[in-house]
């Protein structure tokens, strides 16, 4: 596979694509810069695409359907599903640290805030 990102004048690595000015680099190398750059970075996790989906189906989307039908049977006057509730205690997860794309912020359902 030919590399889809061109050689870009001022692109030092990958640290260094956070603060790269793509608007002058398309007009350097005839437009497309970030295009190829989001070409580049799909090409990149192709291959992780399966392994991704399944962990967000048997994760994230399995327990959004899951509270889906629990407001649902809850508007239907139906509240049997309150008899599975537990109490647990997890450790307390780091407030955030370093992530694959910049600064990562732990999704702690339990301590979350309640959004509205």
């Amino acid at each position: 596979m030919t590399d889809p990102l061109p050689d870009l004048p001022g692109a030092v690595g990958i640290t260094a694509l956070r603060f790269y000015d793509w608007e002058a680099a398309d007009g350097l190398c005839g437009g497309g810069a970030l295009e190829a750059f989001h070409a580049a970075a799909a090409a990149l996790v192709r291959p992780q695409l399966p392994r991704w989906r399944q962990r967000w189906e048997q994760g994230a989307a399995a327990v959004s359907a899951r509270t889906g039908q629990q407001i649902d049977a809850l508007a239907a006057g139906d509240h049997r599903h309150l008899r599975e509730a537990t109490v647990a205690r997890i450790p307390q997860p780091e407030p955030s640290g370093p992530g694959m794309c910049g600064h990562l912020s732990p999704y702690d359902p339990v301590r979350s805030p309640p959004s509205g």
